[in-house]
This record gives C-alpha cells, structure tokens and sequence, in this order.
C-alpha cells in the first residue's frame, strides 16, 4: 500500500512539474474593414512578445519586439520589403536607431545612452561617412561633415548646445566663423560676431569683426602675418 502511495505522490508531482514548465502562447489580431489583417499581438505568458503591424495591401509595416514586457526592437519596412528602420531599446530606452535607403545600405546611425543622444552618423548611399555629429549630456558638441573622398569640409562646434563656431575648408584654405546668441545655424538667423580667413598654407589672410550683425573691422595680412590694411565701419543712422 505504502508503495502504491508512493507511486500515486511521483505520478501527481510530475503532473504538476509538467503543468509548470508548459509555456501558455496565443495571439490576437485585428482586421481592416477589408478583411486584411491590421495587427496582430503574439503572446508568452500572457506577455507581448511580437507585435506586427502590416499596410492595408497586406505587406509588414512594423514589428515590435519585446523582453519581460518591455520594448526590446523595433523594425520599419517600406511596402517592397526592405528594411526602412531598426530602433533598438534597453529597459524601454532607445540605444541605437539605424536608418537604410530604399536600396538597402544605411543612411543613418543615431547612438544614445541613457535615452539621450550620444552620436549620430550620416553615410552616404556609396557607403561613405558624410556627417558625424556628437552630443554631451545630450546636446550637441562638434558636427564634423566630410566629403566623399573623406575629406573634413565643415566643423561646427557648440556650447551647451548653442552653435559657437564653424570651420569651412576648401581649395583655397579654411574659413572661421564665430557666432553669438546662437542656437542652429540652419534653422535661425544668427548674427556673426568674427569671420577668419585663411590661406592654402594655413595662415590668416583676412579678419572680419561684427557687432550685432553689421560689419564694424576688417583686417588684412600679408604672407609675413603682418597687417596690410585695416578699415573700420561705422552704422549710417
């Protein structure tokens, strides 16, 4: 009898030890008025783990992906089935976006840490760096642009995010430009404060002064760095 007990207590326990390691999947999905399928949830232990999202003529738009219940990627398509964009996360945050053209080489790589953006990368479609731009404490810091062969051709450099400075290089030297109460060059009208040109041996040729937008002093120098000519300006009331 007490063997008979015994067998009956395994028999239950692996019962129960099965029941437990069973893993409880199933799915929703939801429709277009169409018919087609809009969306459509994947669970594991009454968890999210896939989500997919597909375009009303039935190709994948999105898919989500998760761990524990928490965003882990996500993937963008465009309608002929490339990869458009892939965003992936740590506890929840962003940590790394990458961007492709429709041909499928990548366009862009934004870098983050902690939520906050840490470096941004451009590419050219020929696969070449075009633009690298870097943060602190998430605001920009240096944005370096190159051209195809490699070659830096402007730097911009901030100041708790506000633009303080850029450096244009070309054939016939580089160029400085200092900027006050700025915040994006592109996206504002900012006033210059100093323009420094210089010549293909990396000298200053020419110094431009400004004082609330209007040039008050320029200043010439000859190959020996020695002033050639200096004119002020002044505002006509």
């Amino acid at each position: 009898m007490m063997l008979m007990n015994l067998k009956a207590l395994l028999l239950i326990g692996w019962v129960v030890l099965g029941t437990s390691m069973q893993t409880l999947a199933f799915s929703k999905t939801l429709y277009y008025p169409t018919g087609g399928a809009e969306l459509v949830e994947e669970y594991v232990d009454n968890k999210v783990s896939t989500c997919t999202l597909y375009f009303k003529t039935g190709e994948i738009d999105q898919v989500v992906e998760y761990v524990d219940g928490k965003q882990s990627k996500l993937t963008r398509y465009y309608k002929t089935g490339g990869v458009a964009q892939v965003e992936k996360f740590v506890d929840g945050k962003s940590v790394k976006w990458t961007d492709y053209y429709k041909t499928g080489e990548v366009r862009w790589v934004d870098e983050y840490d902690d939520g906050k953006p840490l470096k941004s990368t451009r590419y050219y479609q020929t696969g070449e760096v075009m633009q690298i731009v870097k943060f602190v404490n998430g605001n920009k810091s240096e944005s370096i642009s190159h051209d195809k062969a490699g070659e830096v051709k402007e730097v911009k450099r901030f100041v708790n995010g506000k633009l303080s400075n850029v450096v244009y290089y070309s054939d016939q030297g580089k160029k400085v430009v200092e900027y006050v109460d700025s915040k994006e060059l592109e996206y504002i009208d900012v006033r210059q404060s100093k323009v420094t040109s210089y010549d293909n041996n990396g000298k200053v040729g020419r110094v431009d002064e400004f004082v609330d937008g209007e040039l008050t002093k320029s200043t010439e120098y000859d190959k020996t760095r020695k002033v050639k000519s200096a004119t002020e300006y002044s505002s006509i009331p």
